[in-house]
Order: structure tokens, then C-alpha cells, then sequence
């Protein structure tokens, strides 16, 4: 009695089957590099804004230690040349005051200013994923989809026959 099939054409079918995954993994991890590629980029994008805005409020804070320190050498210079107690402390009042005015409108304004960078920096992250997110492709392959159900099926066929082998294996056990 003859095989049905041949060595030959059983081995062409092997390696066409070898050929067709292989070509299906290539284009997987292809896939997969240009969104990792996107991602990168995306991340980037986002670093740079939120640098940016580091660099904003970095200057404002700066800013801002140098007018604090302006003020405190005025004060200083102001103090040197009162003339009595009473002007003294009116100085010092009035320079309390001023400085906690001051340091509320900087605080403000440094809420402000760090707000606006997160906003911007999750804006350009937002933004950068919608586009990103417009580029992708709307259906899978169904031949992929198709061999990922078989091959999950044919797991939970192997994994119940396990199960039952080994069921009935301990029920012969308990039985002696």
C-alpha cells in the first residue's frame, strides 16, 4: 500500500507553512518597530515641551530671587539711614508688607506659569497619541486572527485531555 503523500510534497508543505510564519513574524516585528518608532517619538515630543516649561519657570524663578534680593538690599539700605526707632519699624513694616504682597503675586503668577507648561506639555502628549492613534490600521488580519483562535483552541483541548487523564489517573490510584 502506498502513502498518500510523498516526502517531497509532505516536506514542500513543511516549509512553505516555515516560509509563511516567518514572512508573518517579519512583518509583525516590522509593526511593531514603527510603533515603538512612533512612541519614541511621541515621548520625545513630550520632553521637550515639559523641558520647555521647565526652562519658564526656572526663569521666573530666577526672576524672581533677584527682585527678593533687590528689595532686600533697598530695605538694607533704607534701614542704615533711619534716623530714630519709630522710622525703623515703619520701615520694616512697610517692607513686610510689600514683600508679602509681592510673594502672592509670585506665587500666582508661578501656578500660572506651571500650569500653562503641563497643559501644553499634556496637550503636545494628546495630540501626538491622536494623530499616532489615526495612523493605525482599523482591522487586523483575519488570517492572523484565525490561527491565533485555532491555536488557543487547540491549547484548551490539549489542557482539558490533561486535566482528564489526570483525573482519571488519581481516581485508578485511589481505587488500590
Amino acid at each position: 500500500m502506498e502513502p498518500k503523500y510523498s516526502t517531497e510534497a509532505m516536506s514542500q508543505g513543511v516549509r512553505n507553512a516555515a516560509e509563511t510564519t516567518l514572512e508573518k513574524a517579519r512583518e509583525a516585528v516590522t509593526r511593531y518597530m514603527k510603533e515603538a518608532t512612533k512612541v519614541f517619538s511621541a515621548v520625545e515630543s513630550t520632553a521637550q515641551a515639559t523641558q520647555a516649561g521647565a526652562r519658564d519657570v526656572t526663569q521666573k524663578a530666577v526672576n524672581y530671587a533677584e527682585t527678593n534680593i533687590a528689595a532686600a538690599f533697598e530695605f538694607a539700605r533704607q534701614l542704615l539711614h533711619a534716623r530714630d526707632p519709630q522710622e525703623f519699624l515703619k520701615l520694616q513694616q512697610s517692607f513686610v508688607q510689600k514683600q508679602a504682597e509681592s510673594l502672592g503675586a509670585q506665587v500666582r503668577e508661578m501656578g500660572t506659569t506651571v500650569a500653562g507648561a503641563a497643559s501644553r506639555a499634556a496637550s503636545r502628549a494628546t495630540s501626538e497619541a491622536t494623530s499616532e492613534a489615526k495612523t493605525k490600521p482599523a482591522a487586523h488580519d483575519s488570517s492572523t486572527t484565525r490561527s491565533h483562535a485555532a491555536s488557543s483552541h487547540s491549547v484548551r483541548s490539549r489542557g482539558s485531555r490533561s486535566r482528564a487523564s489526570k483525573a482519571g489517573g488519581s481516581k485508578s490510584r485511589s481505587k488500590k
